[in-house]
């Protein structure tokens, strides 16, 4: 997702940077968000949106973002001496995530391993596609924790 759009105009995308919270403008109609406020190289600095600003910072930093920025549980922001921009005492709560765990190990030359597919190798794909489209078999028939 991110290769292709470094290649567009409007699209920036900052590496070693932290968002600290994002920035709003507050209107009798609401709050919409209109940029963030992050540090770089110890710099803090702002970065103003043209038309939206997407927030993707995982299960638990995203939440966190929100609040830092004043949405959230009022009672907890103003604990914090954070000012209320929307009150949602949603946020932060029921957190559910998925559990991944990696496994690696090492294999004799010349046994097949799903790495040319995690690699996303065209070649790879294709015969697997293949395989299982016309045989219903391969590497596309098998669960990821499952050996052969």
């Amino acid at each position: 997702y991110g290769l292709p759009a470094m290649e567009r105009q409007n699209v920036k995308i900052l590496t070693e940077a932290t968002v600290q919270k994002i920035l709003f403008s507050t209107s009798d109609n609401g709050a919409m968000a209109v940029g963030a406020e992050a540090k770089i190289d110890g710099q803090t600095v702002t970065a103003k949106a043209r038309r939206e600003v997407i927030l993707t910072a995982g299960a638990v930093n995203t939440p966190k973002l929100l609040e830092l920025s004043g949405i959230g549980d009022k009672e907890r922001l103003e604990q914090l001496s954070i000012p209320v921009i929307v009150e949602n005492s949603n946020v932060g709560e029921n957190l559910q995530d998925h559990l991944m765990t990696g496994i690696s190990f090492e294999v004799k030359s010349g046994i097949a391993t799903g790495d040319p597919l995690l690699r996303q190798e065209p070649e790879a794909i294709q015969t697997a596609f293949q395989l299982y489209t016309e045989q219903k078999t391969g590497p596309m028939t098998i669960g990821g924790i499952q050996s052969s």
